[in-house]
């Protein structure tokens, strides 16, 4: 049977979490290991996995979000490593088709990236990190993935984990798919594999400040590091233009030149990259809508519905 570890950063969210590892515990077509990483709550998640003592504990005294993924990573035993919210779960046979692509596929797979479906609705949350996949086929090269739903080798997550370090959350994804492609792993989006996910599908719920400072502050550094010549300065142009627009929408429009100044420190910890063309013009498309060139993009669009109350949040980014 397949074996396959599961990695679930949690941070206050006690009653999720623990009805995720009563899913998780019951599943019988797959062998899982379960690696829960306590990010420094307070809300009796740590008494309330004292009930649950075949899942592996990592605790934080203090948060570091993804930065925290490595300690799981060497912790799991099993060679495919699935990284879960704690808010998602897998949707039924799910994992079982996760095993079958990866016997499928071979040894070149590195990455497997999963949607996040709402459960009852089945709708599927909006991103253009995944490309459109035609009729009657099964999987397509992936630009990028959800961090809280995708299943990565142990031998790629060790070398390269899939949350940068330092960048604590939000807007991890792309660098590290571009470290994955450049070292020659494949990536695949199979969305007959989906995690379901319980999100807040609120219209018009405001902005908060670091879902608006994060991203754009993470995508700066990315940006700079990897991305050369015209399509860095394009970049970068409509980046910081994008991210005045969020962070004066969450009431913080002068957060623009803390998030300049941390990427600046950030970038002097992180040389930049020479990396293959190909691999930047992959991701290039999980950029819409920040970027001068695609700015007036269907993913804006998404977002001004969104801000203006017509559209749910899952639906626009």
């Amino acid at each position: 049977m397949f074996e396959l570890s599961v990695i679930i950063p949690t941070h206050r969210r006690c009653e999720m979490l623990r009805q995720l590892l009563g899913r998780l515990l019951a599943v019988q077509d797959v062998n899982l290991e379960l690696i829960v990483v306590d990010d420094a709550s307070s809300d009796g998640t740590r008494d309330m996995l004292k009930n649950f003592p075949s899942v592996t504990v990592i605790r934080n005294d203090e948060p570091k979000g993804f930065d925290a993924l490595p300690a799981a990573i060497a912790q799991a035993r099993n060679d495919w490593l699935l990284f879960l919210d704690d808010d998602a779960y897998p949707a039924p046979g799910s994992l079982l088709r996760i095993a079958e692509h990866i016997h499928t596929r071979g040894d070149a797979l590195g990455v497997i990236a999963l949607p996040f479906t709402q459960p009852g609705t089945q709708r599927l949350s909006y991103t253009p990190y995944f490309p459109t996949v035609p009729a009657g086929v099964d999987y397509v090269p992936t630009r990028a993935y959800h961090a809280g739903a995708v299943v990565i080798r142990r031998e790629a997550a060790e070398h390269t984990p899939p949350s940068p370090q330092g960048y604590f959350m939000y807007e991890t994804e792309i660098p590290a798919i571009i470290e994955y492609l450049d070292q020659g792993w494949e990536a695949d989006y199979l969305p007959a594999a989906p995690m379901y996910h319980v999100w807040d599908s609120r219209s018009g719920k405001k902005v908060s400040a670091n879902a608006a400072y994060l991203p754009f502050r993470n995508d700066i550094v990315t940006i700079k590091r990897y991305f050369q010549g015209w399509r860095r300065l394009e970049m970068l142009l409509g980046r910081y233009f994008t991210g005045f627009i969020h962070l004066a929408a969450a009431g913080e429009p002068l957060a623009v030149l803390r998030a300049h100044q941390e990427a600046t420190s950030m970038l002097a910890e992180r040389p930049v990259r020479q990396v293959k063309p190909e691999v930047l013009e992959r991701v290039y498309p999980c950029f819409e809508g920040l970027t001068l060139l695609t700015f007036f993009s269907e993913t804006n669009r998404r977002r001004v519905a969104w801000f203006l109350g017509f559209l749910p949040i899952d639906q626009t980014c």
